[in-house]
C-alpha cells in the first residue's frame, strides 16, 4: 500500500475517532445540563411547598407543618451547600451528601459535579452559577424566618398584626426566587440548544471530509487499477463495476442513515425544553428505539457488503413492521413535524431483499417528508402495499409541494436537480432507481405543482 493511501486511512481514522470524541462529549454535556434542570424543578418545588407550609403553620400553629415545612426547605438549603462546596472545591463525598439532600437523582450527581468544574468560567455556566449564588440568601432569609416564627409561636409571642406582615414578606421572598429560578432554567436550556446546534456543524464538517477522503481514496485506487497491464484488463473492470456499485451503495448509505440522526436531533430539541422527569425518561426511551433500529440497519449492511457479489437475498418481509419501523426512524425529524402518517397494508408478507427493500422505502418516505408543503394546514404522507399476481406494488403519496409535470422524466438521472431546488443533490432518486433495476422492478411518478406527488414501485415478489 503506498505512503499517500496509508496517509489517507490515517487521516480518515483519525477524524472518526474525533467525531466519536466530539459526540461523547457534547452528549455528556447535554446530560449534565438536563440534570441540573430537573434539579432546579426540585429546588423550586422544595422552595415553594416550604411557602405553602409555612403559611399554614402561621394560620394553624399546627406542628406537623411546621416538621413539612423543614422536609421542603432542605431542598434547596441542600443545593446551596453543594454550590458552596463546589465553589471551595470541596470534597466529592461532601458534594454528593448535599446534592442528595436536595433530591438529585444519584445516577445524575458525577455529571453535576463534572459540569460545573470542567464548565464553572464558561459563560453559561458561570451565569447560571451567580443566579444559583443569588438565590441563596432569599433561601436563608425564608429558612431563617421560619425559625423566628417557629419560636414565637412555641412562646405564644406572635401578634396578629406581625403574622399578616410576615406573610406578605414570605410572599415577596417567594416571588423573588421564582424569577431567579426561572432565569436559572433559561441559561441552562438556552445554552442546551446552542451546543446542540454547534453538535450539528461538527457532524457536518466530520463527515463531509470523511467522506470526501474515502472519495480521494476510492479514486486513488482506480487509478492503480487504470494502470494495471493489458492482461487484467477484464479483471479491472469487474473491480470497476465493484466500486462503481460500492460508490452508489455509500451515498445510499449515508442518505439512509442521516434519517435516525435527524430524529435524533429532534428528540434531543424536544427534550431540552422538558422539564417533565417522566416526559424526558419517554424522550430517551424513543432514543434508544431509535438507536437500537440503526445498530440492526449497519449490522444488515455490513453483512450485505459480505455477500454483494451474490445475487439478491430474498426473504420473507412483515411489511407492517417495516413501514412502522421506517416511519418511526423519519417522524422526530424537524420537517417531519405536523405530518399525518398512515399506511395500508394489503399485502402483508412479501418474498424479497430486504435491505434494498428497506432502502427504497426509507428513500420514498424521507424525500417526501423533505418536500412537504409548510404551507397546507395538514401535511399527509401514505404508504399503501399489494399484491397483483406475482407483483408486489409500493406507493408512496404525499400532498407536498409536488413537481412540474415537465420534469418528471429526468429527475432519475444522476445529477438531476429540478430547476430552483435548493434541497437535492441529484443522488436520492437516481439510487432509488438503481436499487429497483437491482430488484428487476419498475418505478413510476405521478406529480402534479402545488398538490403532491405519488411514487409507484412494481417488483416480482415471486
Amino acid at each position: 500500500m503506498s505512503r499517500k493511501i496509508l496517509s489517507l486511512l490515517i487521516v480518515v481514522f483519525i477524524a472518526s475517532m474525533s467525531l466519536i470524541a466530539v459526540n461523547f462529549y457534547t452528549i455528556k454535556i447535554l446530560s449534565a445540563t438536563r440534570a441540573y434542570i430537573i434539579g432546579e424543578s426540585q429546588y423550586s418545588k422544595g422552595q415553594k411547598d416550604a411557602l405553602l407550609y409555612l403559611s399554614a403553620y402561621l394560620q394553624t400553629k399546627d406542628a406537623v407543618y411546621w416538621q413539612s415545612f423543614n422536609t421542603a426547605i432542605s431542598i434547596p438549603v441542600g443545593d446551596n451547600k453543594a454550590r458552596r462546596a463546589l465553589t471551595k472545591n470541596g470534597s466529592d463525598r461532601e458534594i454528593t451528601a448535599s446534592f442528595i439532600m436536595g433530591k438529585n437523582h444519584p445516577k445524575d450527581i458525577p455529571d453535576l459535579i463534572w459540569l460545573f468544574r470542567a464548565f464553572h468560567n464558561v459563560s453559561f455556566m458561570s451565569s447560571a452559577i451567580k443566579i444559583w449564588g443569588e438565590a441563596e440568601p432569599m433561601i436563608n432569609e425564608l429558612d431563617s424566618i421560619g425559625n423566628r416564627i417557629h419560636g414565637q409561636v412555641i412562646s405564644q409571642q406572635l401578634q396578629p398584626g406581625e403574622q399578616e406582615e410576615t406573610m406578605k414578606q414570605i410572599s415577596d421572598i417567594s416571588s423573588q426566587l421564582s424569577t431567579k429560578e426561572s432565569a436559572f432554567s433559561e441559561v441552562l436550556g438556552s445554552a442546551a440548544r446552542k451546543i446542540k446546534g454547534y453538535l450539528l456543524v461538527v457532524n457536518v464538517f466530520c463527515i463531509v471530509f470523511i467522506l470526501g477522503n474515502i472519495m480521494m481514496f476510492t479514486l486513488k485506487m482506480l487509478q492503480k487499477i487504470s494502470l494495471s497491464e493489458d492482461v487484467l484488463q477484464g479483471k479491472n473492470d469487474q473491480l470497476t463495476a465493484s466500486n462503481k456499485e460500492l460508490d452508489t451503495l455509500l451515498h445510499n448509505i449515508s442518505h439512509d442513515m442521516r434519517s435516525p440522526i435527524t430524529s435524533m436531533k429532534g428528540l434531543i430539541e424536544l427534550m431540552s425544553d422538558e422539564q417533565d422527569p417522566e416526559e424526558m425518561k419517554n424522550y430517551l426511551r424513543l432514543m434508544d428505539t431509535v438507536v437500537d433500529r440503526q445498530n440492526i440497519f449497519i449490522t444488515e449492511t455490513i453483512d450485505f457488503f459480505k455477500n454483494k457479489h451474490q445475487a439478491a437475498a430474498h426473504s420473507e418481509i412483515n411489511m407492517t413492521d417495516m413501514v412502522e419501523a421506517i416511519i418511526m426512524n423519519n417522524r422526530f425529524s424537524p420537517a417531519a413535524q405536523r405530518i399525518i402518517f398512515s399506511h395500508e397494508i394489503n399485502a402483508e408478507i412479501v418474498y424479497c431483499d430486504e435491505l434494498r427493500l428497506k432502502m427504497i422505502l426509507n428513500n420514498l418516505l424521507s424525500n417526501a417528508i423533505k418536500y412537504s408543503d409548510d404551507g397546507k394546514a395538514a401535511k399527509t404522507i401514505s404508504i399503501k402495499t399489494s399484491k397483483i399476481g406475482e407483483w408486489f406494488y409500493l406507493e408512496v403519496e404525499d400532498n407536498g409541494i409536488g413537481m412540474d409535470k415537465r420534469y418528471l422524466e429526468k429527475i432519475f438521472d444522476m445529477y438531476y436537480v429540478i430547476p430552483g431546488n435548493k434541497k437535492g443533490t441529484g443522488l436520492g432518486l437516481y439510487i432509488l432507481k438503481e436499487n429497483v433495476e437491482k430488484l428487476n422492478g419498475t418505478i413510476e411518478v405521478e406529480s402534479e405543482l402545488a398538490k403532491g406527488t405519488k411514487f409507484t414501485v412494481a417488483l416480482p415478489c415471486s
